[in-house]
């Protein structure tokens, strides 16, 4: 029974803490708005801010973002402010909404090196735009796209 109980620790403090490194990003209109959705570690975000989960805020995510997440349509950046933001389970869901994001797209440029020194980590970008829906994968050997409509 001992032997049990001590493997059954051991597995359990030596668990990897994430299933799977990533980070969620979705661009897409809701009522003729173009906003962003992100669901991102909490644990890695707050380490990468170097702060703990009670200081993590909305000014904070945006300056991180702003920094490490942007968007360019046709050789114009995209402005976006996060608007509310919440902390579900381990990760942190934000909301924001884009400012100037033009109706007509010919190309998109996305840079995003969020969390890109977390070791594996990936971000899923998904583009929900102009009727059509597109998935990326994103990491450290590939932090930018284009995507072309």
């Amino acid at each position: 029974m001992k032997i049990i109980l001590i493997l059954f620790s051991f597995l359990c403090y030596t668990a990897p803490t994430h299933d799977a490194a990533i980070a969620m990003f979705k661009i897409y209109e809701v009522e003729g708005k173009t906003q962003l959705y992100v669901s991102i570690d909490a644990e890695d975000l707050s380490s990468e801010l170097g702060v703990s989960f009670s200081e993590v805020n909305r000014e904070k995510l945006e300056l991180y973002f702003t920094k490490n997440f942007s968007v360019a349509v046709d050789n114009e950046r995209v402005t976006y402010t996060i608007d509310k933001f919440s902390f579900e389970m381990d990760h942190v869901k934000a909301i924001g909404s884009f400012e100037n994001m033009p109706k007509k797209i010919q190309i998109i440029e996305i840079k995003n090196t969020c969390l890109i020194d977390v070791e594996d980590h990936s971000n899923i970008i998904q583009i929900d735009l102009v009727g059509e829906t597109k998935d990326f994968r994103m990491h450290k050997g590939r932090s930018k796209i284009f995507v072309e409509y």
